[in-house]
């Protein structure tokens, strides 16, 4: 699967998460690019790494964002979801009330996308 689409070449689980980590990669700078401006935050550091039980997380000390290698498994939007979520730490480093306002103003339909990943292995941060 790439961004939920069904691929027609097999992978061994490490040509995979090579493959995911390269398109992961190619994606995020203008990603980024659309979303820092929307949020009003902006991560001087992005990164990616294999996370099991996370979706992304955020040093908002460092202002350094960490995606998990597995997000282009699912729709494209799942990743900008997760994108606005860890910005959103940026103005607010936790989950309180106005965090999730702030995600709702940036991203009015995150939550079909937080539902979809709620859904399968692994949490945001």
């Amino acid at each position: 699967m790439l961004w939920s689409k069904a691929q027609s070449f097999t992978l061994n689980n490490d040509e995979k998460i090579a493959y995911y980590r390269q398109q992961l990669s190619d994606v995020t700078p203008a990603l980024f690019d659309k979303w820092q401006p929307i949020v009003g935050a902006y991560a001087h550091d992005v990164r990616i790494k294999k996370m099991h039980t996370r979706w992304g997380s955020c040093n908002t000390g460092a202002r350094r964002i960490w995606l998990s290698v597995y997000l282009p498994a699912y729709p494209i939007e799942c990743t900008e979801y997760v994108i606005v979520h860890e910005l959103c730490h940026l103005h607010h480093a936790n989950h309180s009330r106005a965090f999730w306002q702030t995600v709702a103003t940036a991203m009015p339909d995150y939550q079909q996308w937080h539902d979809r990943l709620a859904g399968k292995s692994g949490q945001l941060d």
